[in-house]
């Protein structure tokens, strides 16, 4: 009886033990911000620095601009202000970060779906972009919500694939062609 009840108790203690709570909700903070009507989230290291810095795309709403922080290293974030990814307005859905020009760092894939051009930014390794109009990822006249890199035919160069939702347009693959 005694060894049962032992067994029972260091049983008991397990389970308790691994019921904590996985995560803890944040209240305050330099990333505690306002809500807004954003669709993606993604934490990235868009300058290079081995610190994860935060980018939030603007949302379906036209006249918003996507935000983007950058971890200062020290548990703070600086807010960008200037350039082109946080001064383009657009209903954006989707984001996703991958070196598509092989440059060594992240371009950014943000898309749209209010029947907006698409847009691809090449990263330039410290924390700023430049649209890059001219790439054919950067089209317009659908509903994209989301997109995701991969390299599907073994190349060594990421491809892009983009969702779209209307029910009109087929999604959209493209193969990177290694020429930045």
């Amino acid at each position: 009886m005694k060894m049962s009840t032992l067994s029972l108790l260091a049983l008991l203690l397990t389970g308790a033990a691994y019921a904590q709570p996985l995560f803890e909700k944040i209240e305050t903070g330099p990333l505690v911000l306002p809500s807004t009507d954003s669709r993606s989230v993604n934490f990235v290291d868009v300058n290079n620095d081995g610190w994860e810095d935060l980018f939030i795309t603007s949302g379906p709403q036209q006249g918003a601009f996507h935000l983007l922080y950058l971890n200062d290293g020290a548990g703070g974030y600086v807010k960008v202000t200037s350039g082109d990814i946080v001064t383009t307005l657009g209903p954006f859905d989707g984001a996703t970060f991958a070196d598509a020009d092989n440059d060594g760092d992240l371009d950014l894939m943000a898309v749209t779906w209010h029947n907006a051009p698409n847009f691809l930014y090449f990263g330039n390794g410290d924390g700023s972009f430049d649209h890059a109009e001219s790439a054919a990822p950067s089209v317009g006249g659908t509903y994209s919500e989301t997109a995701a890199w991969g390299d599907y035919n073994g190349d060594g160069l990421v491809d892009l694939y983009v969702t779209n939702s209307n029910g009109n347009d087929p999604n959209f693959l493209y193969r990177n062609n290694g020429n930045g």
